[in-house]
């Protein structure tokens, strides 16, 4: 098995963590740079590791809300959540994926305008399920501390 991007920046974070910190004197300020940058290995390890899954996720949820939405929401921001809610990903890469999940983001911050001026109850639902995929969202991001 070819070792992925997460193994690597592992491999890199020990290295830094064990031998590189051994072979500097302690008192020696790059101690704490070595430190430092072992430890966003480690964080970014797990980032790579999610990030494709968190967003195409993410981005589906996005889109299936603007799916339901667009019927009901009248306008220039109907047809835009119509439009959004068939979109597909152009492909996988990380990059393409945040710059989607950015646009995304950006409509339904719109959307969740127009429903809290609304007093309905699909407009409330709607709004609600927003904020779920975006707290889902914000707990995919979290990233966890190795231990000390």
């Amino acid at each position: 098995m070819t070792p992925g991007a997460s193994q690597h920046l592992i491999s890199v974070a020990t290295t830094l963590g064990g031998r590189v910190i051994a072979a500097l004197p302690e008192d020696h300020y790059a101690v704490g740079d070595t430190k430092m940058s072992a430890l966003i290995c480690v964080l970014m390890a797990q980032h790579v590791d999610g990030a494709a899954d968190l967003l195409i996720r993410e981005n589906a949820a996005i889109r299936s809300i603007f799916s339901r939405a667009a019927p009901l929401v009248d306008g220039d921001l109907g047809t835009r959540l119509g439009e959004a809610g068939t979109a597909t990903d152009a492909n996988f890469r990380i990059s393409t994926l945040e710059a989607g999940n950015a646009a995304l983001a950006n409509l339904l911050i719109e959307l969740q305008t127009a429903l809290e001026a609304r007093s309905e109850d699909w407009a409330k639902e709607l709004d609600r399920e927003s904020w779920r995929v975006l707290r889902d969202g914000a707990d995919g991001r979290m990233l966890q501390l190795p231990p000390a």
